[in-house]
């Protein structure tokens, strides 16, 4: 199954005025098509940075890692 930045995009619009692309993906509709997305991120030679929302566990952290995440949103990176 191909899955385009743009099919993204689509499926999870952003809501904010802001610097995303994307809206909020949930992590594990994520993890399921993220080979994919990076795939055609590569191809289109876009420069796209993945940010992973959800609680920081520690209060010095500046962003949520990944393993603590419970959405991903597409940045221009």
């Amino acid at each position: 199954m191909k899955v385009t930045v743009e099919e993204v995009r689509r499926m999870f619009p952003k809501h904010r005025r802001n610097g995303a692309m994307s809206g909020y993906i949930p992590m594990d509709v994520f993890n399921a098509i993220e080979k994919e997305l990076r795939k055609d991120i590569r191809e289109q030679g876009w420069n796209i940075r993945v940010i992973y929302r959800g609680p920081r566990v520690n209060p010095k952290q500046s962003m949520t890692r990944r393993r603590d995440a419970t959405h991903a949103v597409l940045y221009h990176g």
